[in-house]
């Protein structure tokens, strides 16, 4: 069974890309379908079997995707997540 770390870590992460899925459609089922493929794992996703040892790997992918979209997009991204951007970000794109 697993901890209750394990149980929010693999909420948080499938959270995250659930945004991609909400405003970025076709970014998320190409980003998923490569996880899936890279885990040889059947889609939908469990995300609790991912985390399990691919946690921080999957979230550092997350960021980027979310960086490069940012860079790509500029002000649209903004308009279309304003709550996704907290103040880490900023350094990142500038």
């Amino acid at each position: 069974m697993p901890e209750a770390n394990d149980l929010a870590n693999s909420i948080s992460l499938e959270c995250a890309f659930a945004f991609l899925q909400k405003d970025y459609s076709g970014e998320y089922h190409g980003v998923i379908k490569l996880i899936a493929e890279d885990q040889e794992e059947p889609l939908p996703l469990d995300w609790s079997i991912i985390v399990e040892e691919w946690d921080h790997t999957y979230w550092i992918v997350w960021i980027m995707v979310v960086c490069m979209l940012w860079d790509r997009d500029g002000k649209d991204f903004e308009l279309r997540c304003p709550d996704l951007l907290w103040g880490w970000q900023s350094g990142l794109i500038s």
